[in-house]
């Protein structure tokens, strides 16, 4: 069971306590006056504090407060208390996913009679005496988002294609989010204003920089192009203060400011107090004060002192900084999920032995949520493979010298299996003792060191306090001689895939290629331990198999494992993970179960566009889709049937587009792309394809081996063709007639195909069922 580092939304799944300083943030940023000119603020914190989720929280009470004031326009009376607004809100939750489900269906729920919508209200379990103020809430927020006072912009810089255009892509949505709330006449001047922008950005280059907007004030030198931005900037200034609705107002936020590069923070900084300063336009930031104090006195300044916080404090007009959680919360938080981790293996705790471990060494290294769910994710992808032969307190105490202590875990491994091989001596007791000194924690290494080995030299003179007897009489505790390897049963000395690739692999973090290496690494050579094998099932099935969605850069990840498993599946079948593809689709569908029907949509439509192979597309799509064939299925996803017809109709343009370029057969694995063609298109297009292709040996093969199914029976795995399926795609006796002809190739591999087509038509013909 593996935890995501992925912002919370939910204020009731808060655990730090951060709902107040959110909602007086909120009031703060709706009551701010920004009628006459922009505004910036600013969350900081250190990384993995919990900055993103508590703006999410923010930007939560700021709806709240919107939706209040609608409240009390629609029904001209008091709205309830925030309280009571909050409790209103948890019960809304409930029905939320119906409304999505029928707005996405193009259908106005809102219209219906409101004793209609109030009776639906109660099917979905919500008490009696709360379906009235939830439908009040209900109507609130429809009101609000049909007349939406404050737009909200989620600007993430360092998440676009080309990064050097920063500036051009926050005017871009700002104009976006102008055209929705403001008249025409602003509009029209904002769109203005982007276009001279634009132009002389392009046409010479201008930097928008700190560097030389700072430098170009100082001089009073500017072009006469710049002098008409100036001015059509005034212009639109103008016309923003004078909006008929006081109340109208655009907030920008941009999240994880330190990570961008100088220049880019430059850019983006300059942006805020320059071109983008606009009245009616609040900015809230979030960042590392001490990251980024440092990447400014470097792009600013040209120097690593700390001169950047001192900018900083011109450019942030109201700063706060995120309460850090206390010792009890991260506490509570951290145990709650090591104990689920447990029960899912059905591994009873003890509390004993885990309050000492965390009193002495564990909490010691955790100082914000982030640190709390990099340890526990490394600990239950270890936990799930070898929590049989190991003790799990010691294995979590294992796991936090891996995570933190990386040098010290190193020299441990070594010593350890030094002593097994009962050849230790002073050097590997000295190694270890000086990889101690070095440590992060030095402190924090000793304690848990006397805790893991009480009885070993080079442990024993760091017991400060003699651990329980528990500790030493178990059968796999690491102190255990016969046991201690067990610990470093995944380590890459025993495991192909190197700790280098494993330490990457998160499901919260874009892969960048890491799964599908550590998938190369596992299939080398066609050995696959048993353990390697547990370990691939652990990291592709836990990251979507419980509360993790799933991420376009997962998609596309798992889409190249897919890809990579079809090119080198061929002949090494008891090499390769068993039904690997099938996992790792598995995988694909289980994280996309947690998304939005709408974000499931775009997920595919993107794998689909992206595709050059579409052989992982068409087994996704089929699956998830379903066929359209009288004795089809519907499918494993809840996609309307419209959008299902839509991504058929993309894989169809592609199918065609490959067949007219003579790609078709080519694709990695045409299995998939035949049985999806066949299962959601008329038989008259696939087979006179199949037809043309028999003639040709190559392509006779790649065909005759799409044909081959398996049948899984107590006395083993068969190869099978089943006869209905031959005559279905154009009579059996043109696929016979193509395995004669191979079974006459001067190709050893062709004639032993044909032998193997033989065979499973045989099969299949005695084997009806």
């Amino acid at each position: 069971m593996l935890g995501s580092d992925i912002p919370i939304s939910d204020v009731h799944e808060d655990e730090f306590n951060r709902l107040a300083f959110a909602e007086s943030l909120a009031k703060a940023l709706t009551d701010a006056n920004i009628s006459n000119g922009g505004f910036v603020a600013a969350i900081t914190g250190s990384w993995g504090a919990g900055k993103s989720t508590t703006i999410n929280f923010v930007l939560h009470y700021v709806r709240q407060i919107a939706v209040r004031k609608a409240y009390e326009t629609l029904y001209s009376r008091t709205p309830p208390t925030e309280l009571e607004f909050d409790e209103i809100h948890r019960e809304f939750l409930r029905y939320k996913p119906r409304l999505d489900d029928l707005e996405n269906n193009n259908f106005n729920s809102y219209k219906r009679p409101h004793k209609a919508i109030k009776a639906e209200l109660e099917e979905y379990s919500i008490p009696e005496k709360m379906i009235d103020p939830v439908f009040d809430y209900m109507m609130s927020l429809h009101h609000e988002q049909k007349n939406r006072d404050i737009s909200i912009i989620n600007f993430s810089p360092w998440a676009l294609r080309n990064r050097s255009e920063v500036t051009t892509s926050l005017l871009h949505e700002i104009g976006n989010s102008i055209k929705k709330s403001f008249d025409q006449k602003t509009q029209k001047k904002f769109t203005s204003y982007f276009d001279q922008f634009c132009q002389i950005a392009s046409a010479t280059g201008y930097d928008f920089g700190l560097g030389k907007v700072l430098g170009k004030i100082s001089r009073f030198i500017f072009s006469s192009q710049e002098r008409g931005l100036i001015d059509l900037k005034k212009e639109l200034s103008n016309l923003l203060i004078s909006s008929n609705n006081s109340e109208k107002r655009i907030v920008v936020v941009i999240d994880d400011l330190d990570r961008l590069t100088p220049e880019e923070v430059s850019e983006l900084i300059g942006a805020l107090k320059g071109v983008a300063n606009l009245p009616r336009v609040f900015y809230l930031l979030s960042y590392d004060r001490e990251e980024l104090g440092k990447i400014l006195s470097k792009s600013v300044y040209g120097d690593t002192d700390n001169s950047g916080h001192k900018f900083l404090e011109k450019i942030i007009q109201y700063s706060k900084e995120l309460p850090t959680p206390s010792n009890e919360q991260l506490s509570n938080f951290f145990e709650r999920r090591l104990l689920a981790i447990l029960e899912d293996k059905n591994v009873p705790s003890d509390p004993d032995r885990l309050s000492t471990s965390w009193l002495y060494a564990i909490q010691i290294y955790l100082h914000t949520p982030r640190d709390a769910v990099r340890l526990l994710n490394n600990f239950a992808v270890s936990f799930s493979s070898i929590h049989e032969i190991t003790e799990h307190n010691d294995l979590l105490l294992i796991t936090t010298l891996e995570t933190f202590e990386p040098n010290v875990y190193s020299e441990l491994k070594k010593y350890i299996f030094k002593i097994n091989r009962l050849t230790v001596g002073e050097d590997a007791q000295d190694s270890l003792v000086s990889s101690v000194e070095r440590a992060n924690n030095k402190g924090a290494v000793e304690q848990a060191l006397a805790l893991l080995m009480p009885d070993l030299k080079a442990a024993s003179k760091y017991i400060t306090q003699k651990p329980p007897k528990s500790f030493r009489d178990r059968a796999l505790v690491f102190s255990a001689e016969n046991a201690r390897e067990n610990y470093f049963n995944l380590d890459p000395d025993i495991s192909p895939i190197p700790s280098e690739i494993l330490k990457t692999i998160s499901p919260d973090t874009p892969p960048n290629g890491t799964f599908v290496k550590a998938v190369e690494h596992i299939t080398k050579g066609g050995a696959l331990p048993e353990k390697c094998r547990a370990l691939l099932q652990t990291i592709a099935t836990q990251f979507f198999g419980n509360d993790l969605p799933l991420t376009i850069e997962w998609a596309i990840e798992l889409k190249e494992t897919s890809e990579f498993l079809m090119k080198n599946s061929a002949g090494r079948t008891s090499a390769l993970l068993s039904n690997s593809e099938d996992l790792v689709k598995q995988s694909f569908e289980n994280g996309l179960a947690k998304l939005q029907r709408e974000e499931q949509f775009q997920i595919l439509q993107k794998i689909i566009n992206i595709s050059i192979d579409i052989s992982f597309a068409c087994d996704l799509v089929r699956s998830l889709c379903g066929d359209l064939r009288s004795e089809g299925y519907t499918g494993s996803s809840n996609l309307s049937s419209s959008q299902g017809t839509t991504l058929r109709e993309l894989l169809h343009k592609k199918i065609k587009l490959l067949q007219k370029n003579g790609m078709l057969i080519k694709q990695i694995s045409f299995r998939h792309v035949m049985w999806f063609w066949w299962g959601t298109n008329s038989t008259n297009e696939l087979n006179p394809f199949l037809l043309e292709n028999l003639k040709s040996d190559e392509h006779a093969g790649i065909i005759l081996e799409s044909l081959i199914g398996k049948s899984f029976t107590s006395n083993g795995t068969f190869d099978l063709v089943r006869p209905d399926t031959l005559e279905m795609l154009g009579g059996s006796n043109i696929f016979i007639e193509a395995s004669k002809r191979l079974e006459k190739s001067q190709s050893e591999q062709q004639r032993a195909l044909a032998l193997r087509f033989s065979q499973a038509v045989k099969y299949g013909k005695e084997n009806p069922y």
